[in-house]
């Protein structure tokens, strides 16, 4: 498939009297580009001092917006797509007029919003990249939201309804006489293949993600989605093994495909039948799912009365009712439009310094250690990375070379011991029994950090969190470090994680924030 590239300084002429160069201006300069997007937080600012039910009023508000929409309003306006190359293929599968694009790859939030400031008024706005929100919220704080399109949740509402109607028998039907197609690899698609993948010819699958294209996976090789055409693969069944299916929901009809289906949505709004049954294990949302709220109360009304602000309270609620829902069937949020996970590090209420020390207890492949340098614009005293993947661990030793960084393969845990890990990537947990090959040592942080001035913490680690802390009771008591903690994992963790902390340093002040649209990501934030 021919790519059509429209470069936004050719062919375009309702803006011929503008100073192009002016107008567009590229940053070839990385380590500009990087201190100019770390500088300037104020576009994620926008984002983060807005409460939670702020931001699931503006997906709302952009899910029910149509293609159909977008074509009456892009009407004698300029048509401004906001991605990176590779974001914006979705966009030449339906038109090819000239249009200006901000890449994010080269141009600074600071030259983005000089742009925006410049042409608003007379411009359509079609926000192109996964990572939405930011420009979103500088859009909405220029009163631009009526002229702002989102891909990733155009369409949302028409292409949820044509999933409610499709059941398993339905999809059945379909694959028994056309081939099929699988979209991105996951944990879903393998379980697919396991189960399915004698009694369906799979012909394929394709993925969004570059760095995947090509590979072998599952003894496929992975096509581009952007570059598959009818004429190649004909009436096709295409499975949605992703997450995220609105936005391949749009690529797919946009190509003309007709048959695609959801294994979320059809787990959703068919979860009555056998085979829906069998997926609800492997497509579930992590969470702790319900609890006793009589039981519970009182220590959720403790919490509420310790926390900071408005917007913490909000918060709490709504986490502790995403809890509730269990079955993932909430009408009251557009729940698989994750928001892109902001930066730990950009809130309001927080404040560095030159010579933080920061624990990172579960970094993963290194994402939060990356946040909080370029936060700090590279000036700290140390980072600790605490990690139990060996996998991960390898891979944190190639990326950091810097001597202030050490990475330390241990888990985080109250007493010193050796524990198992299971699961994999993100959904990794220490397990205390069945030891083996990946069984890792675990020890306390009071322990391996006595002798430093520990100023900041952050712990995602999958339900070992209050174990972790206990761990750290020193520490936190005597240097009050900022901490970052997930209240999400375990049962009670909630509200016994805040209330835990508050008796180790009563003047704490406390937040929560949540950073998704599902029962994950609430982090507590703790501050003196």
């Amino acid at each position: 498939m021919e790519k059509k590239v429209v470069q936004a300084n050719d062919g375009y002429e309702k803006k011929s009297n503008a100073d192009k160069n002016k107008l567009i201006k590229k940053y070839t300069n990385k380590l500009d580009l990087l201190y100019l997007n770390t500088m300037n937080v104020e576009w994620q600012q926008m984002v983060n001092e807005k409460s939670v039910t702020r931001t699931l009023r503006l997906s709302k508000e952009f899910a029910k917006k149509t293609w159909e929409q977008y074509e009456k309003r892009k009407i004698n306006k300029e048509i401004v797509l906001i991605g990176s190359d590779r974001d914006i293929n979705d966009y030449y599968d339906r038109y090819q007029e000239p249009y200006i694009q901000l890449n994010p790859d080269k141009e600074s939030f600071v030259s983005m919003s000089e742009i925006i400031n410049e042409i608003k008024g007379n411009a359509v706005f079609f926000i192109m990249l996964q990572e939405w929100e930011p420009y979103a919220a500088v859009l909405e704080n220029e009163g631009l939201l009526d002229d702002t399109f989102v891909y990733k949740l155009i369409n949302h509402d028409i292409n949820e309804e044509i999933a409610r109607a499709k059941k398993w028998k339905d999809f059945m039907n379909d694959v028994c006489d056309k081939a099929c197609i699988l979209v991105t690899p996951s944990i879903r698609s393998k379980e697919f293949i396991k189960n399915l993948g004698d009694a369906i010819n799979i012909i394929g699958i394709i993925s969004g993600k570059k760095d995947e294209w090509g590979t072998v996976w599952e003894g496929y090789i992975i096509q581009s989605c952007y570059e598959i055409t009818k004429q190649e693969v004909g009436d096709a069944v295409f499975v949605l093994c992703s997450v995220n299916w609105n936005d391949y929901y749009n690529r797919l009809f946009g190509k003309g495909f007709k048959h695609v289906y959801s294994l979320r949505q059809l787990c959703r709004y068919d979860n009555q039948s056998e085979i829906s049954q069998l997926w609800k294990g492997v497509l579930a949302i992590n969470g702790c799912g319900k609890y006793d709220e009589k039981t519970n109360i009182d220590n959720i009304n403790k919490v509420i009365a310790l926390l900071e602000d408005k917007d913490s309270i909000e918060t709490f609620k709504f986490a502790l009712k995403l809890q509730q829902t269990g079955d993932d069937n909430y009408d009251y949020i557009t729940e698989d439009l994750s928001v892109p996970d902001p930066p730990y590090f950009t809130r309001k209420f927080l404040h560095f310094n030159s010579d933080e020390i920061y624990l990172d207890i579960g970094p993963q492949d290194g994402g939060t250690v990356n946040d909080f340098i370029k936060r700090v614009g590279n000036r700290y005293n140390k980072i600790y990375a605490w990690e139990i993947g060996k996998d991960s661990i390898l891979k944190l030793n190639k990326l950091f070379s810097d001597s202030r960084i050490v990475i330390l393969p241990y888990g985080a845990w109250d007493q010193d011991t050796e524990m198992a890990v299971q699961g994999q990537n993100g959904g990794r947990h220490l397990q205390e029994s069945s030891l083996g090959a990946d069984s890792i040592i675990c020890k306390r942080i009071d322990d391996i950090h006595k002798n430093e001035k520990v100023s900041l913490i952050k712990m995602d680690i999958e339900g070992a969190e209050m174990h972790a802390l206990k761990g750290a009771e020193q520490i936190i008591k005597k240097y009050k470090p900022k901490l970052m903690i997930s209240i999400y994992h375990k049962l009670g963790d909630m509200w016994d994680i805040p209330l835990y902390i508050h008796d180790l340093v009563p003047e704490y002040k406390l937040y929560i924030r949540h950073h998704r649209k599902s029962p994950c990501d609430t982090v507590l934030y703790c501050i003196v």
